[in-house]
C-alpha cells in the first residue's frame, strides 16, 4: 500500500477513535477496550517507522528516563496509589508519546505525523460545525456547568472551540481566496457564541491570549479582522449577550471570582507531594497526598494544573524538560512568524497548551485527544532546525 494512502487511514482511525473516547459516545465500550486499541495501533506504528533511519531526540528520551525512574523508585518505597494503574498509565502514555512527540525522528514518522495532524484541524472543524448547528436549535441557555454538546465535558467542548476558532483565524490571514476569507471569518464569529456556552473559563482565557499573541505578530493581517469583530460584535450584543448565561452564573457563584476556584485543595496536595519528594517526584500519574484530591471511578485524576502536576509527579528532573518544551518553542517563534499556515496554526496550540495548562492537566494522559494534540504540535515545532542565528536551516 501507498505509504501516504496508508498514513491517511491510520490517522483517520486513531482519530476517530480519539473523538469517540473524548465524546458522550464514550460508553459505547469500556475505556480499557479504547486504550488497548490505541496502544496496537501506537506499537503497530512505531514498529513500521522504527526501521527507517533517523535519530533519537536526547531531550525526549531524556523524559521517558525520568517518568520511568520516578515511578520504579516510588513503586520500591511502596508509595504508589494501585487506583490509579500509574504503570498501566505509563505505557499508554510512552506508547502514544513515541508516536506522536519528540523521541523519534527520521521523515517517514514526520510525514505521518502531518498527516495526523492535518486531519485532526479537520475534525475539530467539522466538530465545530456541529456544535454551531447544535446551538442554533437551543431555546434554554441556563447551563450552570456549561454547555458541552457531544463532548464528554464543556472544558473538552472549550477547548476544541478554541483550536477551531485559531484554524478559522488562521486561514483568514494566510487564504487567498476572498470566499474562504469570508467562510472563516463567519465561522469564527458564529464560534464565539459556543465557547460562551460552555462556560470554560480556562479555554476562554487561553484563547484569548493566544489571539492576542496572534494578533501581534499579524498585526497588519489582523487590523481588518479586528475591525470586523469589533462592528458585528457592537450590533449583536444584544443576541450574544444571552449565550454568556452559563459563565456570569458560574462567575457569580464563585464569589472569589478566582478561575481557579475550587482547585486550591488539589493544588495544595500536588505541593506536598512536590515538598516531600522534590527531585523525582512522586510517582509518574501518581498522588501520595490526596485528601484534597479527586479520583474518578476509573482510575483517573482531576487536575488542577499541568504545570504543577508534572512537578509533583516527576519533580525537578520533569522540570527540566518543561523547561526545554518552553525554551524550544520561544526559540522557533521568529522562524514562524515568517511561515504559512500550518506553522501559524502550531504555534498559536502552543501559546494555548502553555496558558491552559495553568488549569487543565493532559501532558501526560496518554491516550486523549489533547494530549495527542499537544505532543503533536511540539513535535512540528520541534522539526524545525536552527542554527546559532535561531533561523530556520532546514523543515
Amino acid at each position: 500500500m501507498n505509504l501516504k494512502i496508508f498514513n491517511t487511514i491510520t490517522s483517520l482511525i486513531l482519530v476517530i477513535l480519539l473523538i469517540i473516547r473524548s465524546s458522550i459516545f464514550r460508553g459505547i465500550l469500556p475505556d480499557f477496550i479504547f486504550q488497548l486499541v490505541i496502544v496496537i495501533l501506537d506499537l503497530y506504528l512505531f514498529f513500521l517507522f522504527a526501521r527507517y533511519k533517523g535519530k533519537v531526540n536526547v531531550f525526549g528520551l531524556y523524559l521517558v528516563i525520568v517518568c520511568l525512574c520516578s515511578l520504579t523508585i516510588n513503586n520500591i518505597l511502596g508509595l504508589l496509589n494501585p487506583v490509579l494503574n500509574s504503570w498501566s498509565r505509563y505505557f499508554l502514555f510512552i506508547f502514544g508519546f513515541i508516536i506522536v512527540g519528540p523521541l523519534i525522528i527520521n521523515d517517514k514518522i514526520n510525514d505521518f505525523r502531518k498527516c495526523l495532524f492535518n486531519i485532526i484541524l479537520n475534525s475539530l472543524l467539522i466538530i465545530n460545525v456541529i456544535s454551531i448547528l447544535s446551538v442554533i436549535t437551543l431555546r434554554d441557555f441556563n447551563f450552570f456547568e456549561g454547555y458541552s454538546g457531544f463532548m464528554e465535558s464543556s472544558i473538552l467542548l472549550g477547548s476544541t472551540t478554541s483550536f477551531a476558532m485559531i484554524i478559522c483565524l488562521a486561514n483568514f490571514f494566510y487564504s487567498d481566496n476572498k470566499k474562504y476569507k469570508i467562510f472563516y471569518f463567519v465561522l469564527f464569529f458564529m464560534s464565539v457564541p459556543v465557547i460562551l456556552l460552555t462556560a470554560a473559563r480556562s479555554a476562554i482565557l487561553s484563547l484569548s491570549l493566544a489571539l492576542f499573541i496572534s494578533f501581534i505578530l499579524n498585526f497588519k493581517k489582523s487590523l481588518p479582522f479586528l475591525i470586523s469583530v469589533a462592528i458585528l460584535a457592537f450590533v449583536f450584543f444584544n443576541k450574544i449577550q444571552i449565550f454568556a448565561t452559563p459563565l456570569l452564573a458560574k462567575m457569580e457563584k464563585r464569589e472569589s471570582g478566582d478561575i481557579t476556584a475550587g482547585r486550591g485543595g488539589i493544588n495544595y496536595d500536588n505541593f506536598l507531594d512536590f515538598r516531600d519528594n522534590p527531585i523525582i517526584g512522586a510517582g509518574f500519574y501518581n498522588i501520595i497526598h490526596s485528601s484534597n484530591s479527586k479520583i474518578n471511578p476509573d482510575g483517573s485524576l482531576e487536575y488542577s494544573s499541568g504545570w504543577l502536576f508534572v512537578l509533583s509527579t516527576t519533580g525537578l528532573l520533569g522540570l527540566l524538560f518543561l523547561l526545554y518544551f518552553i525554551i524550544r518553542t520561544l526559540r522557533c517563534l521568529p522562524v514562524f512568524k515568517k511561515r504559512q499556515k500550518e506553522g501559524f496554526i502550531s504555534i498559536m496550540f502552543m501559546f494555548y497548551f502553555f496558558i491552559n495548562m495553568n488549569f487543565e492537566g493532559y501532558i501526560y494522559s496518554g491516550g486523549g485527544l489533547l494530549f495527542y494534540l499537544l505532543w503533536l504540535s511540539f513535535s512540528l515545532v520541534n522539526m524545525v532546525k536552527l542554527d546559532k542565528k535561531h533561523e530556520a536551516v532546514t523543515d
